[in-house]
């Protein structure tokens, strides 16, 4: 059970990583974030995910 909990905290861990990396790759398109960007997160996320 521990080993399980673990290795969902690193997978959590990696996921986080990963979504502040492509943040700061790819910044909102102006002061706030739109819909736009929005969607462009939702989609890379995903495909991350899989």
């Amino acid at each position: 059970m521990r080993v399980l909990v673990l290795g969902g905290t690193r997978f959590l861990g990696r996921r986080v990583a990963e979504s502040v990396r492509w943040h700061l790759d790819h910044p909102p398109t102006g002061p706030t974030w739109s819909d736009d960007d929005t969607d462009a997160d939702d989609t890379a996320l995903a495909s991350a995910m899989s």
